[in-house]
């Protein structure tokens, strides 16, 4: 087999554009008002969780599994259909009657049971552990060896479509899916779907769901990072239509980053892709939802001085949008005072 990196690239025949994503209520709010007047009185949302996998693009031809590909760029995606063929959980025929054709959309995951069993075995069976179940949806799904993907614990949940020809099953008479009539029809065609799905027709709904999701995020077997929120009927999300990068009737409410307390061990210097000099913290490693963090931005010494940073310092860090990490703020005074001095000087 090839190499992911020269896996045949397949142009989407409708763009998978990415979710803009709202941070806090206030930005919930503002999404929310700017839709409101375009659309009839009390329209009705779905609410389901976003996971933190990977997206995927499934086609289905006359009901007989044919391609899969990756999201890629939104424009063109990398076709895995090997890879594909092996998760336990996708049909490779759907069950009758079925658009012809038919483009599933949805992620892959890693089941943290699963994943936890195969880290488990990872030394007996002289392999790597992974580290987390984003990395290893990931990399699994896009391997170079369709026979070593086979192993490894993937998971896929449909939660949208692009192309759909031919069915009889649309509602009210359009080309288009109600995204509650989609997942039933997923349901009914042996299509995995995944079972926290809400509808809503207000603001304090979506809060409801929200509030549930942060609560059961820690004791999901999904890792999910925040919560999608769509339009829910065709003719709703036409009106709204789409940007250049994202739907307009669809937004993602990521979670609050998880926080935990470290210890600074070190300050040093890095010069970024960029060429823009960075100063970086060397911390005592901790876990941040499945990632060992080691080291983590001070961005400038203003920002050291204000947040009264320095070696020795006790420190809350997060991973700024579940990735990148970052120090929030120190506890206490720094154990000794930092020589900012040198940062007069780019090193060599």
């Amino acid at each position: 087999s090839d190499d992911a990196t020269s896996l045949q690239r397949v142009q989407h025949k409708i763009p998978m554009l990415s979710l803009s994503k709202v941070l806090e209520d206030a930005g919930l709010i503002k999404w929310w008002g700017g839709i409101q007047g375009k659309l009839p009185n009390k329209p009705n949302f779905t609410c389901e969780p976003k996971f933190d996998g990977s997206a995927l693009s499934i086609t289905y031809r006359d009901g007989v599994l044919v391609q899969a590909v990756t999201r890629g760029d939104g424009q063109k995606g990398q076709d895995v259909t090997a890879n594909v063929l092996t998760i336990r959980n996708v049909p490779l025929r759907l069950q009758a009657p079925y658009p012809r054709p038919l483009e599933v959309r949805g992620e892959v995951v890693m089941l943290k049971s699963e994943l936890a069993e195969y880290n488990r075995n990872a030394p007996k069976n002289g392999v790597n552990s992974i580290k987390n179940p984003r990395n290893g949806a990931s990399g699994a799904i896009s391997h170079k060896d369709s026979r070593k993907a086979a192993t490894k614990p993937m998971t896929f949940y449909a939660y949208g479509y692009g192309v759909v020809e031919g069915s009889e099953h649309y509602s009210d008479g359009t080309q288009e899916y109600c995204m509650t009539d989609f997942r039933k029809e997923c349901q009914r065609m042996g299509i995995p779907t995944f079972p926290i799905f809400e509808t809503t027709r207000t603001l304090d709904g979506v809060r409801k769901v929200y509030d549930r999701l942060v609560g059961e995020r820690e004791t999901s077997d999904v890792e999910w990072d925040g919560m999608v929120i769509k339009a829910n009927h065709p003719k709703m999300r036409a009106k709204l239509g789409n940007s250049r990068t994202s739907p307009r009737w669809a937004v993602a409410y990521k979670f609050p980053p998880e926080m935990v307390r470290s210890t600074i061990k070190g300050i040093t210097l890095q010069v970024g892709s960029s060429g823009r000099l960075g100063i970086v913290a060397e911390i005592e490693p901790v876990d941040i939802l499945g990632v060992t963090v080691r080291r983590a931005t001070l961005h400038n010494p203003d920002f050291m001085s204000e947040k009264n940073l320095g070696i020795g310092s006790r420190v809350v860090v997060t991973r700024g949008g579940d990735v990148i990490p970052k120090i929030v703020r120190s506890i206490g005074d720094p154990a000794e005072p930092y020589d900012d001095s040198h940062f007069d000087n780019c090193p060599s």
